[in-house]
């Protein structure tokens, strides 16, 4: 139950807005066919490969 409060319910929030936002930059947009899964989480959260 804290588990699920800490990773999900303390950010509830936040993640609809950024979902919502990312949604109006993605419907019926060429980003939606032009990325696969992995690649829109490397453009949200970055790499830390070559990082120092």
């Amino acid at each position: 139950m804290y588990a699920d409060f800490i990773l999900n319910k303390s950010i509830e929030r936040q993640f609809r807005a950024f979902r919502r936002g990312f949604a109006m930059v993605t419907n019926e947009s060429p980003l939606r066919t032009l990325f696969r899964p992995d690649e829109v989480e490397l453009l949200i959260c970055g790499s830390e490969v070559g990082t120092s």
